[in-house]
C-alpha cells in the first residue's frame, strides 16, 4: 500500500505572470499529477509523492498561455535528473546552433557567451569547441558539479538581475546570452529577461529557444504540458515579453527538435537592428492556428481528449490480441501522457532510457521501473511505446534489431499509430 504525503503550498495562478491582468480563460484540465521529472527511488516506492493540479489557461490581455498552478520551482530543479547529452539528436543540433550563434554574433576568443539554465554544459561544450569564452548558469546543484568537473564554468544559482549583476561585475557583459528550452520554466519570466538586457553588451544578442505554442497545438502535442513548463509561448506573447523588458525581437527560426521549436533573436531595445521578414509570416500562421484565442485552444482540448481515448483504445487492442508492451524514454512528457491515459505498471512493464541517472528507479505516480537499454535485448516486449516520440526516428534506427525482430513501435502523438 502507498502511503500518501500532504502537498507542499501549490499557488494558484490567478494574475497573468507577465501583465498582471485577471482575465485569464480556463483551456485544458489535465488532472492532478506528480512533478514529471521527481523519479522515485525504489526504497520510496510505497510513499505516495504529493500531486499537483495540471492545467492551462489563457491571458486574454497578453496572449500568455500559461500554468492554472505553480509548484515551488526548488522542488523540481535543485537537483534534477534530465541531461540533454543523451540524445544524438540534441548533440547535433548543439553544434548547429553554435555555428549560428557565432556567425550571427561575430564570435571570437575574448567574447562572452553566457547561458541561462546550461544543464551539464554540452551546449556549452560546443562553444568552446569553437573557441569562445563561456559561462554557465544552472539551478540544479548536482548538475552544475558535472559541468564544473567537465571544464565547463558554471554558476549554481538561477539566473535574475542579482546574477546578471554579478556576472556583469566579474567578468564583463556578455556579447551573447542563450537560452535553450528555459524561460518557459520561469515562474516570472520578466526578471529574467530584464538580467539579459542588464547582461548583454550594446549590440549584444539574446538566443533563446523554447517549445512553440502553435507546433504544440497543431500537432495536439498535449504531454509536453507538465508543471516545469510554466507558461507556453507564441511568438505573439514573446514579443510583448521582451518589450516589457526592454527587448525587442528582430528574427524567428522554426525549429524541428523537441517537437518543434522557435528560435528567437533579440537585442536590445536601444539598439538598431533591421527585423527579419518571416516574422510577420509566423503571426500569421499563430493566427490561422488559433493559438491566440481561448475558442481555438479550447479546440485543441477537446482534440487532447480524443487522442487519449484513441491511446487507450489501441492499448486495449494490443493487450487484447497478447501483445505485452513497454515504454522508451523516461521522459517528463511520458509521464504526463501515462498519468493523463490512465496508463499504469498493468500496461507498459518497463521503460527504456540510455540515462543513467534515470535507470533503476520509478516512474513518479505510476511506478513504472526504469531500465537500460540491455534490459530491452534481454526482455523484449511485442510492442515499444515511444514516450520520446520527439525522437522517433533517432530511437527507431537505435532499434532496428529490435524491429527486425518482430517488435513494433507505437507512436502516441499526434494519433496513435504502429510502426
Amino acid at each position: 500500500m502507498i502511503t500518501p504525503l500532504a502537498a507542499p503550498a501549490c499557488r494558484v495562478v490567478d494574475a497573468c505572470l507577465v501583465c498582471g491582468s485577471r482575465d485569464l480563460a480556463p483551456l485544458l484540465d489535465l488532472g492532478e499529477h506528480a512533478l514529471a521529472n521527481n523519479l522515485v527511488t525504489p526504497d520510496a516506492a510505497d510513499t505516495a509523492e504529493p500531486r499537483y493540479p495540471l492545467g492551462i489557461q489563457l491571458c486574454q490581455s497578453c496572449l500568455l498561455v500559461q500554468l492554472t498552478h505553480i509548484v515551488d520551482p526548488a522542488l523540481m530543479f535543485s537537483s534534477y535528473l534530465y541531461v540533454p547529452s543523451t540524445s544524438t539528436t540534441w548533440l547535433a543540433h548543439c553544434e548547429e546552433l553554435a555555428d549560428d550563434v557565432c556567425a550571427r554574433a561575430e564570435l571570437g576568443p575574448d567574447s562572452l557567451l553566457v547561458e541561462i539554465g546550461s544543464n551539464d554544459g554540452t551546449l556549452l561544450r560546443a562553444f568552446q569547441r569553437r573557441g569562445v569564452r563561456v559561462l554557465g548558469v544552472e539551478p540544479a546543484t548536482n548538475i552544475a558539479a558535472e559541468a564544473n568537473a567537465a571544464g565547463v564554468p558554471t554558476l549554481n544559482r538561477f539566473f535574475d538581475e542579482a546574477t546578471a549583476e554579478a556576472i556583469r561585475q566579474e567578468h564583463g557583459p556578455a556579447r551573447v546570452i542563450v537560452a535553450t528550452n528555459v524561460l518557459a520554466h520561469v515562474p516570472a519570466p520578466v526578471r529574467v529577461l530584464c538580467g539579459v538586457r542588464l547582461l548583454l553588451q550594446p549590440g549584444g544578442v539574446f538566443v533563446n529557444e523554447s517549445p512553440s505554442l502553435c507546433d504544440l497545438v497543431e500537432h495536439t502535442e498535449f504531454d509536453t504540458i507538465y508543471h516545469e513548463h510554466v507558461s507556453y509561448f507564441s511568438l505573439h506573447a514573446l514579443r510583448l515579453l521582451c518589450a516589457l523588458a526592454g527587448l525587442r525581437i528582430v528574427d524567428a527560426v522554426p525549429q524541428a527538435i523537441h517537437g518543434g521549436s522557435l528560435r528567437l533573436v533579440a537585442v536590445r531595445a536601444d539598439q538598431p537592428w533591421t527585423p527579419a521578414p518571416q516574422i510577420g509570416a509566423l503571426l500569421a500562421r499563430e493566427q490561422a492556428a488559433g493559438v491566440v484565442s481561448s475558442a481555438g485552444l479550447r479546440a485543441f482540448a477537446e482534440r487532447t481528449a480524443r487522442l487519449r481515448e484513441r491511446l487507450q483504445a489501441a492499448v486495449r487492442e494490443l493487450q487484447a490480441a497478447g501483445q505485452r508492451l513497454a515504454a522508451y524514454g523516461a521522459t517528463a512528457k511520458g509521464n504526463t501522457l501515462l498519468a493523463y491515459c490512465g496508463l499504469s505498471r498493468d500496461d507498459i512493464a518497463y521503460i527504456v532510457d540510455r540515462n543513467p541517472l534515470k535507470q533503476g528507479r520509478l516512474t513518479p505516480g505510476t511506478r513504472i521501473p526504469i531500465v537500460s537499454p540491455d534490459h530491452l535485448a534481454a526482455d523484449p516486449p511485442d510492442v515499444l511505446l515511444l514516450l520520446a516520440w520527439n525522437l522517433a526516428d533517432e530511437i527507431r534506427n537505435q532499434l532496428a534489431w529490435f524491429h527486425e525482430r518482430g517488435g513494433h513501435f507505437l507512436v502516441p502523438v499526434p494519433e496513435p499509430r504502429l510502426c
